[in-house]
């Protein structure tokens, strides 16, 4: 009768501590897991002051060129405003989901689009196919 307990008792201790040992992995899998499938907070860029350029020379037209329109940013995660139109070019700032910036014109490969934030007054390069020209 004793070695009936005995075994009994090995067996429940065995289940239970095989169960602990599989919970905290299982545990440390989904915490794992759940980190891995959430997004990176977007980079956030100082904010740097447009120079003045309310200045105008004499004969110099200012407003925008016949060519230049009014884009709204449709890439849900924003876009990075370059300086030049390389994906290695330092970053400006980021350009907000549904943020209004004006098309200048577009790189020689037309990949990259030279765009004007008019609330700022920056300029940079973005990738292009990530606007929308607003009607």
């Amino acid at each position: 009768m004793k070695r009936k307990v005995t075994f009994t008792q090995f067996s429940i201790g065995l289940v239970l501590g095989l169960l602990v040992v599989l919970s905290v992995i299982v545990g440390v899998g989904y915490l794992y897991f759940l980190r891995l499938s959430t997004s990176p907070p977007k980079p956030e860029f100082p904010e740097v002051k447009p120079p003045d350029n309310s200045i105008t020379a004499p004969g110099e037209v200012t407003g925008s060129s016949d060519s230049s329109y009014v884009a709204l940013v449709i890439y849900p995660d924003g876009l990075i405003l370059r300086e030049l139109p390389e994906a290695s070019a330092p970053a400006i700032t980021t350009i907000q989901f549904e943020e209004t910036v004006r098309v200048l014109e577009r790189s020689e490969d037309e990949q990259w689009e030279k765009v004007l934030i008019e609330a700022t007054g920056q300029q940079g390069w973005v990738a292009r196919g990530n606007t929308q020209k607003v009607q």
